[in-house]
């Protein structure tokens, strides 16, 4: 946990849209030998099926990510991501690649489009429309069905960006991705009907896990970590990265060299993605949602005495809506985290280096209601350190005050410096009538 914390802190997104790209690519190129005995529909289950038993040899979800309203959102994220594989596979069985390329685009920039609040977005959007459509060799005259089934893997992939953001912030973005797609390979498993000669050649075999491990695996793992930094519309306008990074893939393997009008597509897409880079920089705390981190909480003087929660602020804003933070670790370890003022930036640096998208929730130890343990953290904080550990849910009325939590220009958390003044509420304001998060 801690390599994958330092990962998302010192690796730029652009830079992962651009791994997942290549693999995404790579995946492709290997899909290419198994359209000649399976069909494209066959093809997007083997690589759903793939990747999803990858993901859980890998992964082992525990059981609380197999039950209730998280196995809900795993699972009909992983139907849509697998249902957009298999439309789109269809759709370049009929129309030309630069064709559905650019269409299926349409779902990315709707959801940039609708998350566009500053004229900078609008700017990098109308960049990013006119980059891909240069970039893509558009035929508008191409086969009806095969538009029609790309024009559907554009939708799903909205909903993959929106359904993604929200297993991101549900804190185990992996761990759900793995049982998403166990689930969609099973709801889409009547497909396997076209995948008969792949289980009588083990050749075939191993490339339809290939492709589920680079097409998939990789490129979905690299989005959910993209997703628990930046918000939703930026997302959508780095995967504009894709046609580019697909050009200069073609240019170093197959010297395909780009036309004019490619480069300057391509040129258009990276200025894009440059210019949302400044905006986010300028507003660090990037929630994801189009009101911004706001209407977070708020409420009641804080003691002297008072402990820390380290959050999301999308994880605070959904214990919001139901009263309580039920963190994985209650789950697994039978506590919730917490920190004094004094240690907190220790977890924040092992966990969470260089994000910008935390916040601490100020806790009145009198309103928590279940046991407060004093116990030892990691092996590598200092062995005389004892951190307070909640023996239950943390109710969301035990929170003062929730402060934006931004590390120094070098990436690294240090202690706070300062607790912000905080105008009194009553305690049943913390979920009703939340505000806006106070920067130290």
């Amino acid at each position: 946990m801690q390599a994958v914390g330092r990962t998302r802190g010192q690796v730029p997104a652009p830079v992962l849209f651009v791994l997942g790209g290549t693999s995404l690519y790579l995946g492709a190129s290997l899909g290419v030998f198994l359209f000649d005995t399976v069909s494209p529909s066959g093809v997007a289950w083997l690589r759903t099926t793939g990747a999803a038993l990858v993901l859980l040899a890998w992964r082992r979800p525990g059981r609380a990510a197999w039950r209730g309203r998280r196995l809900l959102r795993a699972g009909v994220f992983g139907t849509v991501a697998a249902g957009m594989n298999v439309v789109f596979y269809e759709g370049i069985a009929r129309v030309p690649l630069g064709t559905a390329v650019a269409v299926e685009f349409l779902g990315p920039i709707a959801v940039a489009a609708l998350g566009s609040r500053r004229p900078r977005d609008v700017v990098a959007l109308a960049m990013v429309v006119a980059g891909v459509a240069l970039i893509a060799d558009v035929q508008l005259t191409a086969n009806p069905v095969g538009l029609m089934f790309i024009l559907l893997a554009a939708a799903l992939w909205a909903g993959y960006i929106v359904l993604g953001k929200r297993v991101s912030d549900g804190g185990s973005g992996l761990d759900d991705l793995a049982v998403g797609l166990a689930v969609g390979a099973v709801v889409l498993s009547p497909l396997a009907a076209g995948t008969g000669a792949v289980w009588t050649s083990p050749w075939l075999l191993v490339l339809g896990v290939g492709v589920g491990v680079l097409s998939s695996v990789v490129p979905y793992a690299l989005d959910q970590v993209v997703l628990a930094r930046v918000g939703r519309a930026r997302f959508a306008l780095l995967l504009a990265l894709l046609p580019a990074t697909a050009a200069a893939v073609g240019l170093l393997v197959l010297a395909q060299v780009p036309t004019w009008p490619e480069a300057a597509g391509i040129t258009l897409v990276v200025a894009a993605v440059v210019l949302t880079g400044r905006a986010q920089r300028a507003d660090p705390v990037e929630s994801g949602d189009p009101n911004g981190p706001a209407r977070l909480c708020q409420a009641g003087p804080m003691t002297s005495e008072a402990l820390l929660h380290m959050s999301t602020v999308a994880q605070w804003r959904a214990a919001l809506q139901v009263g309580e933070l039920r963190p994985d670790s209650l789950h697994t370890q039978g506590f919730v985290h917490l920190s004094t003022p004094q240690q907190v930036h220790l977890p924040a640096n092992r966990l969470y280096q260089g994000r910008t998208d935390l916040v601490l929730v100020c806790l009145d130890p009198a309103r928590l209601g279940g046991e407060v343990r004093w116990e030892p953290g990691v092996a590598t904080d200092p062995g005389s350190m004892r951190f307070p550990h909640l023996y239950g849910p943390l109710p969301t009325s035990a929170a003062v005050a929730v402060v934006a939590y931004l590390p120094g220009a070098d990436g690294v958390f240090r202690p706070p410096t300062q607790l912000p003044a905080v105008t009194p509420h009553s305690a049943e304001a913390a979920g009703s009538h939340p505000d806006t998060p106070a920067r130290p």
